[in-house]
């Protein structure tokens, strides 16, 4: 995402995080320890790499940085850890992150195509950087949230601008790109740090960016978002009753809108159990090759970690 032009005021937000669900008791509070046991929210997969940016609260602009490697036992063990920065309102809740709201998303997700100056041999394909190289920022645009070649349009992102510094290297985040939700936010990428906060993106040093492109690989991922402690633990999102159109209970249907749209549905977090979440459920009851029935029963809560 764009680097900050203007300072922002950070706000400090309540609502609850993803992450690590609570340590049993002498459970390692290890963020790469908890991927072994088990304990990592949204983290349905076990690829070679899963990088953490955990930062302390929601109005931090840092986070601290982690990256947890599988071993040949299957075990994850941590391979470094060092400093980043994040938005410059912190992070937003889940499912709250907006287009230009100055904040990063919480969630898990793939790291896609490396990015910068020249190829420093990175691991997940690379886009070198050319003054045509454009990332759609224009809500509304068939090209949201999409890297383009040309012209680029007065609010998208114009790449070539930062290639010197921000843009040196990097990598995209995989937020909001499948599917694409106008207005959700664009341009999230892990890039080289400025000394400051970012629009939303993750950003460490030079080296760690590079070392990071270098060792990735297609289908490593990132958990990112609001942690207490040395790691990520928080009371998860949970729901008690059997929820369908027109239910009143609207917190619990807010916590399973947010738990939906960290499987990509892009809802309204509203409260409102209408026709999209409605459509969304049945969705994720086919995936999971449970009835479709579009009612939030206890068989999908629980396969979404709501019960």
């Amino acid at each position: 995402m764009r680097t900050i032009r203007a300072a922002l005021t950070a706000t400090l937000l309540a609502a609850a995080g993803l992450g690590l669900a609570p340590a049993p008791a002498g459970a390692s509070t290890n963020p790469c320890a908890a991927i072994t046991q088990g304990r990592v929210y949204g983290l349905t997969a076990r690829p070679g790499r899963v990088t953490f940016a955990l930062a302390s609260g929601y109005g931090s602009t840092y986070a601290r940085l982690v990256e947890c490697t599988r071993t040949s036992t299957g075990a994850y063990a941590v391979s470094w850890q060092t400093t980043a920065r994040v938005g410059s309102r912190g992070f937003a809740s889940p499912g709250a992150k907006r287009e230009g709201d100055g904040r990063s998303p919480s969630g898990v997700y793939a790291f896609g195509t490396g990015f910068g100056a020249a190829n420093p041999d990175s691991g997940l394909g690379y886009w070198t950087l050319t003054p045509t190289s454009c990332w759609g920022s224009t809500v509304g645009s068939a090209l949201y949230n999409r890297r383009y070649t040309g012209t680029c349009r007065p609010a998208d992102e114009r790449m070539y601008s930062y290639v010197t510094g921000a843009y040196r290297q990097g990598a995209v985040i995989n937020y909001n790109t499948n599917p694409v939700v106008q207005g959700a936010g664009s341009a999230i990428f892990f890039h080289v740090g400025t000394g400051g906060p970012t629009a939303g993106c993750v950003s460490a040093d030079y080296a760690t960016v590079v070392r990071k492109l270098r060792a990735s690989r297609p289908g490593d991922l990132i958990s990112m978002g609001v942690g207490t402690g040395r790691i990520r633990l928080y009371t998860p999102d949970t729901i008690t009753h059997t929820l369908a159109a027109g239910s009143a209970y609207d917190s619990e249907v807010r916590a399973l809108q947010r738990r939906l749209n960290q499987h990509g549905y892009g809802l309204a977090v509203d409260g409102i159990y209408g026709s999209g979440t409605t459509r969304a459920v049945r969705a994720a009851q086919t995936a999971r090759r449970l009835p479709a029935t579009g009612v939030a029963d206890y068989p999908i809560a629980h396969a979404l970690e709501l019960r």
